[in-house]
């Protein structure tokens, strides 16, 4: 499998950037909803000088929901998207000014929550698309499992 269809890059892919890069399923064999569809990731952040990385757990619903509000982002410039996942390793607030730039700010933490990185990166829209299909690509490479 292409490790870059498994990757979901917010930012610069060589500069400054929030990298998820799905490795796997963490319940390959389970068939129910819930436990089946939880994702094991790397999340990678460069920001300036700074770089940290730490494994985390993604939930498909949770990649659905970002696509649907990136989504309704690029329609509506001037939209706030906020995405924080259910187990807070991480959170990302878009902001649009109505003119075409995005403001992408995170948070970073670590597995035990000892450690934070924060970080901004401006971009603008036409950005976007090529991260709302990034996420649908994943969602493709790990089709859902079971039901709600």
């Amino acid at each position: 499998m292409n490790a870059e269809v498994n990757q979901i890059v917010f930012g610069d892919r060589n500069g400054d950037r929030m990298i998820l890069e799905i490795t796997d399923r963490m319940h390959p064999d389970a068939d129910d909803y819930w436990d089946g569809n939880w994702l094991s990731v790397t999340l990678d952040v460069v920001a300036g000088p700074w770089r940290g990385a730490t494994g985390i757990g993604l939930h498909l619903c949770e990649l659905q929901t970002m696509r649907e509000r990136l989504r309704d982002a690029y329609q509506h410039l001037d939209r706030k998207v906020v995405f924080t996942p259910m187990e807070n390793d991480f959170s990302l607030e878009f902001v649009g000014d109505g003119r075409g730039h995005v403001t992408i700010r995170g948070t970073a933490r670590d597995a035990i929550g000892t450690g934070e990185i924060s970080f901004s990166y401006h971009l603008d829209q036409t950005y976007l698309p090529g991260l709302i299909a990034q996420i649908k690509n994943v969602e493709d490479s790990f089709p859902v499992v079971g039901r709600r």
